[in-house]
């Protein structure tokens, strides 16, 4: 049995919350953690917006130096023929010899990595828009950038049913997972290109966004190129179906990224490939990578040193050597 002064602060108590709702929220009562949870988004969207943050880090997995190394470097550059081993560090226990140990292979599942971060921030994000809007529409490009890259190496994953409300979801083929992306890709340019021409200078995202400043116009060229190099990627399993999808990228009203100034790079983030090249001398140049380089004399082998010692540069297999200078030579 409660006193008249424990009624009168109970009273005061539940009318303090209601009023806050009411006059904080207009929409319909809910409860206290309700209250509390729409107001701390509404500052700024900060609850929901940080999670972009994430999504950034794990489309293209450079937020730290191991993520970076155990998610692409170690897998995609030496199958690629872009990288080689260049220690023993491992004991030829790596992915290059087709003999990865069990933790590197189930390293992309782990609760530090990219399936579970890039999904719950995906979650956050999709609740808090409920679903809708172009910022909903830069997280399916973000889940998506970072989706593909996985299904091209394990094959069939969750995608299509993945829900914050479901303790798990039934995997897609590689097949429905890839046209679902299409699906969802093309939405969210099509979301994002009425808002861009609608709002041509809206930056408001910016303090969000590492890659391009809250510019949704790049986006867009982004989105449109990796809706590209998906059709390429499936030339080969659907060629009609990859026409179709690229011809969609091409001739869309902003298009792809056809200049370096539209180049989709992190703002203020380390330089992990020089870490695992360099300060971690794990891993090096592939002669594969090297000789198609050197064959069409790309520019990019011209290092500033050299150029600035007029000094040839010799690039062969895993290792970069410069040529004596003629006087050390002759002597």
């Amino acid at each position: 049995m409660l006193s008249g002064s424990a009624k009168i602060l109970l009273f005061k108590c539940v009318f303090f919350f209601q009023a806050e709702d009411g006059i904080r929220d207009r929409s319909p009562s809910r409860g206290l953690g309700d209250v509390y949870k729409r107001q701390e988004l509404g500052r700024d969207g900060f609850a929901a917006n940080a999670f972009f943050l994430t999504l950034c880090d794990y489309a293209y997995p450079i937020a730290t130096e191991n993520i970076y190394n155990t998610n692409e470097s170690l897998i995609g550059d030496c199958y690629g023929r872009y990288q080689v081993m260049a220690t023993d560090k491992f004991k030829g226990a790596n992915f290059a010899t087709y003999n990865a140990p069990e933790n590197w292979l189930n390293w992309q599942f782990a609760d530090d990595n990219v399936m579970v971060l890039t999904y719950g921030a995906w979650n956050k994000i999709k609740n808090v828009t409920q679903g809708t809007g172009v910022n909903f529409a830069w997280a399916q490009i973000l889940r998506i950038a970072t989706m593909h890259r996985m299904l091209d190496m394990y094959g069939a994953l969750p995608y299509s049913q993945i829900s914050s409300d479901k303790l798990s979801a039934p995997y897609d083929t590689m097949e429905e997972a890839y046209h679902a992306m299409f699906t969802d890709l093309t939405d969210a340019i099509n979301v994002m290109t009425v808002y861009v021409t609608e709002n041509p200078n809206n930056r408001t995202m910016a303090k969000y966004d590492k890659v391009y400043d809250g510019d949704f116009e790049k986006w867009v060229k982004f989105a449109n190129s990796l809706k590209l190099r998906m059709a390429i990627r499936i030339r080969f399993a659907d060629r009609e179906y990859a026409r179709q999808m690229a011809e969609e990228a091409i001739n869309h009203s902003i298009g792809v990224i056809t200049s370096n100034e539209d180049n989709a790079t992190s703002l203020g983030t380390k330089n992990q490939l020089y870490t695992v090249l360099v300060q971690w001398p794990d891993q090096c140049v592939s002669a594969d990578i090297t000789s198609y380089m050197k064959g069409y004399n790309d520019c990019l082998l011209y290092t500033s040193d050299a150029a600035d010692e007029e000094d040839s540069v010799d690039f062969c297999g895993r290792r970069i050597i410069k040529k004596k200078k003629r006087t050390e030579e002759s002597s």
